[in-house]
């Protein structure tokens, strides 16, 4: 069935979007909404009534959605300014050239398919017609590859969003045709080579050259180990239990559509409840989960949570938080089952490794809990014994 792809400013087809953005947010990714938004079944905010809505719609159903927002037509731009990290943009560049993208949602059928790519294109055209020049997102970690692929760079650091759980930060230089085409970028086939702009790149050299090599593996030459595969292979990483008795090539191979983020302290990295689709392995700093309100455990290096929303393919159990600056190695899920299934070698390895670590930490939470148990019987016995010696010397007392 023919896909009809294009910008709407109909009230019913709105309504369609806003419905189907809950279904996906909520339901299939596990987001924390307001109650009065749960109620209501549809997933609006006020920055949509200023917002150019691109939709795709199969049989009349919508199968997929973003939303486009300019920076000068926003009602209240001060939240987004810290959240984004916006002031070297504001302070160099026209306001009007700014603009934010976002509140992408598509169908299970289609999340694979060039049907995003076709959404994309079609609405960096429009806002590059309508004098875009930077555009800014935030996306969940395991995402950062397809988002990199495309041409989005990072340039400050990552943040806990309260209801979307981790978040990186991102920019898309809209008329980067030098750059994005040495990426291969699918969104700049409709670029022309007229359009390119230098000063936006020298922009984002002068303020973010820390973050040009922030890449995810797929991005690098074909053929090369990435820095991290080779901290891995060298032994300096041989704390990292998932990827014992791999050979360099498989480290490779595993790692190709890893990336790494990075958190501070107090970010929550993993929130409980949502459906995030990536393990998270510890590569330095120290980070601790919480169930419940009650304290897990505490992992450095080489620890790794994840491990059962990955096996059992339900949402996340535990909160995990940074104790202090950590870096993360970010590792798809979706990646991970496809090669588990398509390698036999690979997968068994990794199958073991995880049921090892799972069985370790398991002893150690029942070491843990014995040794509660323990401790908590000791003070029982002592507090029944002062109870009791003071029962009895209350009795001396009564019978003197």
């Amino acid at each position: 069935m023919a896909l009809d792809t294009r910008l709407t400013r109909d009230p019913t087809e709105l309504e369609a979007i806003y419905r189907f953005r809950f279904q996906v947010y909520y339901h299939e990714l596990g987001a924390q909404l307001p109650d009065d938004v749960i109620r209501s079944g549809r997933l609006r905010c006020d920055f949509d009534d200023v917002a150019y809505n691109y939709v795709s719609f199969e049989g009349g159903r919508v199968v997929a959605c973003l939303r486009g927002i300019d920076f000068v037509d926003l009602p209240n731009s001060a939240q987004l300014i810290e959240k984004y990290s916006l002031r070297p943009a504001i302070q160099d560049l026209d306001a009007a050239c700014l603009g934010f993208t976002g509140r992408m949602a598509v169908a299970e059928k289609f999340r694979r398919s060039s049907l995003v790519h076709r959404l994309m294109m079609l609405a960096t055209d429009d806002a590059r017609q309508r004098g875009t020049r930077l555009a800014f997102l935030d996306c969940s970690p395991h995402l950062l590859p397809f988002y990199e692929a495309i041409g989005f760079r990072r340039y400050a650091p990552a943040f806990s969003d309260p209801v979307f759980g981790f978040k990186q930060p991102l920019l898309f230089m809209l008329r980067d045709y030098i750059g994005l085409n040495a990426i291969g970028s699918p969104l700049a086939r409709t670029f022309n080579p007229c359009e390119d702009d230098p000063e936006i790149r020298e922009w984002y050299a002068r303020h973010y050259g820390a973050y040009a090599t922030c890449r995810t593996a797929t991005l690098l030459p074909s053929g090369a180990l990435t820095d991290l595969a080779e901290r891995v292979f060298s032994g300096e990483l041989t704390e990292v239990p998932l990827l014992r008795n791999l050979s360099r090539q498989e480290i490779d191979l595993v790692l190709r559509k890893s990336t790494i983020v990075h958190a501070q302290p107090g970010d929550v990295v993993i929130r409980s409840g949502l459906r995030d689709e990536y393990l998270c392995v510890v590569l330095s700093g120290r980070l601790e989960s919480h169930h419940a309100g009650h304290h897990l455990e505490t992992m450095g290096r080489g620890g790794f949570y994840g491990e059962t929303e990955f096996l059992t393919s339900r949402p996340r159990i535990a909160e995990v938080r940074a104790c202090e600056s950590a870096e993360l190695l970010i590792l798809p899920t979706e990646y991970l089952a496809q090669l588990i299934e398509k390698d036999v070698v690979i997968g068994r390895t990794l199958m073991r490794n995880l049921a090892i670590a799972m069985a370790t930490r398991s002893a150690a939470r029942l070491d843990g809990m014995a040794a509660l148990s323990s401790q908590l019987g000791a003070k029982i016995h002592m507090a029944a014994a002062a109870t009791h010696g003071a029962h009895i010397m209350g009795g001396e007392r009564t019978s003197h």
